[in-house]
């Protein structure tokens, strides 16, 4: 509506001429929309603190570490940057998919540097994944800097249940008619392959018996077990991890048809009368023992066959006492998935 004429009044009235100018305010804004708001600091974004007080901190993502692991993984990752804070969450994502890796839990370490445990399912693609961090609504993006390598090649030992002659006989349990199996998720077993597809590279064939990650609900026989049996009567059955070294990998790897000498550990759980640790070998961290090394060939591209050398060279190093005992082994790896 059009503002009233108001009259010009001498400069020696100013209490008049104070009065006139607040009518003139007061008009004015009565005048205005009744959607229209005067901002406020408590309104106006350009008002707006963080919760804690003080200015919003930029987020950035500068590195991981490690940077690499295989498929089916559960790993800590320590997340560099800056602007972190407490209550920080980190996402891993491929083209804009979160789904793939998963975070299951991040913790605040400081400013600069959050540790997120990450499970990398078997089945997640293999690539460069971005490492996302939100605090309060505020994202920092680190392009490319976690890579998912194919995973390690799972794979099944046999034991044969004919092991009168055998000093490292098995549970005789899982039997497909002639040997006891151990097969990698099945009871309480994680059995890998670190080939050349994993970030180690090692070419270690391994064996755990008693892996809580690959216990299943219906296993009554978890965890499974081997017996070790000493020439001097003494029978001691134990889970055990197993570790046969260097049959697949980059830089040496056993040709078909061919046989080879490698070394095995033999670490079993727990305590029990016999020895804790045997190795197959005869060099135990860079010196010289009583030990001796098994015959290992390779009969298909995904099969190896493990067994003693012929008696006298059969013995097996006891890490506890110094001593060797001869202990006939004879088992099968299989490498059931593929790279």
């Amino acid at each position: 509506m059009p503002l009233p004429i108001l009259p010009i009044l001498p400069r020696r009235t100013p209490s008049l001429r104070r009065w006139a100018l607040r009518s003139v305010l007061l008009i004015s804004v009565a005048c205005q929309p009744e959607s229209a708001s005067v901002p406020t600091p408590s309104s106006s974004p350009a008002f707006a603190r963080p919760a804690g007080g003080g200015p919003t901190a930029l987020i950035s993502v500068t590195s991981t570490s490690p940077a690499v692991a295989p498929q089916d993984t559960i790993i800590d990752v320590l997340i560099n940057g800056s602007g972190f804070a407490m209550g920080a969450a980190a996402t891993w994502a491929l083209l804009g998919d979160t789904t793939l890796v998963h975070v299951l839990s991040t913790s605040y370490v400081n400013s600069k540097q959050l540790k997120a445990r990450v499970q990398v399912p078997a089945g997640a693609p293999v690539g460069k994944y971005d490492v996302l961090v939100y605090i309060d609504g505020k994202k920092g993006v680190g392009a490319e800097l976690f890579e998912v390598l194919l995973g390690d090649p799972k794979t099944m030992w046999t034991i044969p249940l004919d092991d009168r002659a055998l000093g490292l006989r098995s549970d005789r349990l899982y039997s497909d008619g002639s040997a006891s199996v151990y097969d990698d998720g099945v009871c309480g077993v994680l059995s890998r392959l670190y080939s050349t597809t994993s970030a180690s590279n090692s070419g270690d064939a391994t064996l755990q018996t008693d892996n809580p990650r690959t216990k299943s609900v219906r296993c009554v026989a978890y965890p499974r077990k081997f017996t070790v049996v000493y020439d001097n009567g003494i029978i001691d059955t134990r889970p055990a991890f197993m570790n046969l070294r260097g049959i697949e990998n980059t830089v040496y790897s056993i040709p078909i048809d061919s046989t080879r000498l490698h070394g095995l550990t033999v670490t079993l759980s727990g305590t029990g009368p016999g020895c804790s640790a045997l190795r197959w070998n005869s060099i135990v961290q860079g010196a010289p023992v009583a030990g001796d090394r098994l015959l290992v060939t390779r009969t298909t591209i995904n099969t190896w066959t493990v067994q003693s050398q012929p008696s006298p060279n059969n013995r097996a190093y006891c890490v506890d006492n110094g001593n060797s005992y001869p202990l006939n082994v004879r088992f099968t790896i299989v490498k059931r998935t593929l790279p």
